[in-house]
C-alpha cells in the first residue's frame, strides 16, 4: 500500500536551489535497480527517472537490476519542475503506485500533477494556480471546520470552462481558522473569482457560515435547494457525490493541480461502508469537492452545465446514479447508519 507522509517544514535541494516540497511517498516494495557511473551511484524503481545526458530515464532502461525487493520512497511537488537532488544526480518523481481499495484509478492518479501556485495569499493558507479569467464562470465549494487545529476549513475555486470542464485553479485550506472569520474569506475569494457561486456543505457548523453568508455579508450568489442554502451531507449524497467525482475525474473533467489534493487522494480508500481518509490523514480538500461532484447530479447542476459537452457526456452516468440512490437520508453517523453500501466500483 502507497503511503503519503505529508512534511511541509522540510526543504530539499534541486537545480533551483533548496525548495519547499509536500510530502514523502512510501511505496510497497518493488525490485531494485541500481545505476552506477564514475562518480555517483543510484538505486531506485524501475520507474524512477534519472537525468543523464540531457535526458530523463528509467533506471529500468540504464540501470541493472538485482534481485532485491525493497520499500522505494518518492518526493511529492518538489520545485517547479518536479526535480531533485539524490547522490548528486537530479532525479524526478515516480509513480503512483495505486490501492486496490482506492476511490481512483492508478491512471487517473498518475495524471494528477501537481503545480506550483503562482500566488499565494491569507498568510499563505490561499494557494492560486491560474490567474481570474474576466468573464469566466467559477465556483467555490466549501467545506468549513471549527478551527481549532483539526479538521482543515477548505474552499476549491474551480473554473469551469465552455466544454464543462471544472479546472482546480485555487484553495484555500486552513485549520486554525476561526469560525466567525471563515465567511469574509469566503466572500473575498468568491469576489475574486467573478462573484463565483458559492457552494457550502451546511451540516451543523455549516449553518452558522451560510447564515453568515446570506444574513449579514448578503453575498448573493449562493446554491440553494428546496432544503435551504448549500448542501446538506447525508449518506445518500455523500455516496453520490463520492461515486460521480470518481466519473468526472476519470473521464477528464476535473483537472486536479493542488499537492494538498492529491496528497489526500493518494489515502482516500475504502474502509468499511465508506471512502476516507486512512488515519493520520486528511480528505477535507476531497469533501470540498464531492460537493461540486454532486451540484453537477442537481436540476440548478445540469442548467449551469447547460449547452456543453460535459451534460450529454456524463448523462447516462447521472441517470445510473439517480437510479442507485433515489431518496436523500439524513444520517450523522456515516458508519453506523443501517441499509449503507459504498459506491459500485
Amino acid at each position: 500500500m502507497q503511503q503519503v507522509k505529508d512534511i511541509r517544514e522540510w526543504n530539499i535541494n534541486s537545480p533551483e536551489g533548496w525548495v519547499d516540497f509536500d510530502a514523502i511517498i512510501k511505496n510497497d516494495p518493488q525490485v531494485i535497480y541500481e545505476y552506477k557511473d564514475n562518480k555517483s551511484s543510484l538505486k531506485g524503481s524501475a520507474d524512477h527517472k534519472v537525468l543523464l545526458k540531457g535526458d530523463m530515464q528509467s533506471l529500468r532502461d540504464v540501470g541493472i537490476r538485482t534481485n532485491h525487493y525493497e520499500n522505494v520512497y518518492d518526493i511529492l511537488n518538489a520545485g517547479h519542475d518536479h526535480l531533485y537532488y539524490a547522490n548528486d544526480m537530479i532525479v524526478g518523481n515516480c509513480s503512483f503506485m495505486g490501492h486496490e481499495n482506492a476511490l481512483l484509478t492508478v491512471e487517473a492518479m498518475n495524471r494528477m500533477i501537481a503545480t506550483q501556485p503562482i500566488l499565494t495569499m491569507h498568510d499563505n493558507h490561499f494557494k492560486i494556480y491560474e490567474e481570474v479569467i474576466p468573464e469566466e464562470r467559477y465556483l467555490c465549494t466549501v467545506d468549513p471546520s471549527e478551527g481549532v487545529g483539526g479538521d482543515f476549513s477548505v474552499i476549491q475555486v474551480l473554473h469551469i470552462d465552455s466544454y464543462g470542464v471544472a479546472h482546480q485553479v485555487a484553495v484555500y485550506r486552513c485549520n486554525t481558522i476561526e469560525l466567525s472569520i471563515f465567511p469574509n474569506v469566503i466572500v473575498s475569494i468568491a469576489e475574486l473569482y467573478n462573484e463565483a457561486l458559492v457552494i457550502v456543505e451546511n451540516n451543523s457548523i455549516g449553518q452558522a457560515v451560510t447564515n453568515e453568508l446570506y444574513n449579514h455579508l448578503e453575498y448573493p450568489e449562493l446554491y440553494t435547494d428546496d432544503q435551504g442554502i448549500g448542501i446538506r451531507t447525508t449518506i445518500s449524497t455523500r455516496r453520490i457525490g463520492t461515486r460521480m467525482l470518481k466519473e468526472l475525474i476519470e473521464a477528464h473533467a476535473i483537472i486536479i493541480k493542488d499537492g494538498n489534493t492529491i496528497v489526500e487522494f493518494s489515502n482516500f480508500t475504502l474502509q468499511g461502508k465508506i471512502y476516507k481518509a486512512a488515519s493520520g490523514y486528511h480528505d477535507d480538500n476531497i469533501m470540498a469537492l464531492s460537493l461540486y461532484a454532486y451540484f453537477t447530479t442537481t436540476e440548478y447542476g445540469q442548467e449551469f452545465l447547460n449547452g456543453n459537452v460535459l451534460k450529454h457526456m456524463l448523462s447516462d452516468k447521472i441517470q445510473s446514479i439517480e437510479e442507485d440512490f433515489p431518496l436523500p437520508v439524513v444520517a450523522t453517523n456515516y458508519e453506523e447508519a443501517e441499509g449503507f453500501n459504498p459506491i459500485d466500483r
